[in-house]
């Protein structure tokens, strides 16, 4: 319930599909996304999305999550 707090006090949440060693799971439920980062703004979120994505990152994998990459609103966000 503390958590279900904390994120509906923040604004937007940066979320990353799940990967595994070879594969990005773009089409999972967003419920099994990764929280990266939360913002106040959807403007600061998709500054820091953009950024990101800017950055070298030697995984593949991983970029090709950052690439999928959301800013979602935090009440939008399932709980786990």
């Amino acid at each position: 319930m503390i958590l279900a707090t904390v994120l509906a006090a923040c604004g937007w949440l940066l979320m990353l599909p799940p990967i595994n060693k070879q594969t990005v799971f773009r089409d999972a439920p967003m419920s099994q996304w990764i929280h990266q980062v939360s913002f106040d703004t959807a403007k600061d979120c998709e500054i820091y999305r953009t950024e990101l994505g800017k950055v070298p990152v030697p995984d593949p994998v991983f970029t090709q999550s950052i690439f999928y990459a959301r800013c979602i609103p935090a009440a939008e966000v399932p709980i786990k």
